[in-house]
């Protein structure tokens, strides 16, 4: 009985895919062979997981400070719509995913932002140039008003008597 028991273990640990690195963000799931993922599993992961994301994680959180229970959900979610997912040691193949896709959604949103405050910070210095060429002009048409024909004279003849 117990070498019954012995060969139900190792026959679920034969379709156990084991990590190659030690970081999450090294690892490959789609290019992995024992995963054994079609085109279609691929697509509809690609699909799927930013769908994952957008939907459990705190969007201004790293993917290393979102709550386990976000994460456990969202990886559920994945390998149920992908079972081969389901075969990874420790969930190693649906976390690279959303590590993935969550830093690359950040950095997406931080691009978007950083380009936004450049437009902001280039207009708000066109305006000021604006504003300052046209004070300069109230400022000179001005002195022309006050000075009367003196000013002209200044400005445009030369000083022959």
């Amino acid at each position: 009985m117990a070498d019954a028991n012995a060969n139900d273990v190792n026959a679920n640990d034969v379709n156990i895919v084991p990590r190659t690195h030690a970081k999450l963000t090294n690892e490959k799931p789609y290019e992995c062979p024992l995963l054994g993922l079609t085109p279609a599993d691929v697509a509809v992961l690609q699909k799927a997981v930013p769908d994952q994301i957008n939907l459990h994680f705190d969007s201004e959180r790293p993917f290393s400070r979102q709550q386990a229970s976000v994460k456990a959900k969202a990886t559920l979610a994945l390998e149920r719509l992908v079972p081969a997912l389901a075969h990874a040691e420790h969930h190693w193949a649906a976390l690279c995913l959303l590590s993935n896709s969550n830093h690359n959604i950040q950095a997406n949103d931080d691009r978007h932002r950083r380009r936004q405050e450049l437009r902001k910070a280039a207009e708000d210095k066109r305006l000021a140039d604006l504003r300052a060429a046209a004070d300069k002009n109230l400022e000179e048409e001005g002195e022309d008003e006050k000075m009367g024909d003196l000013a002209f004279c200044l400005r445009h003849t030369r000083g022959r008597d």
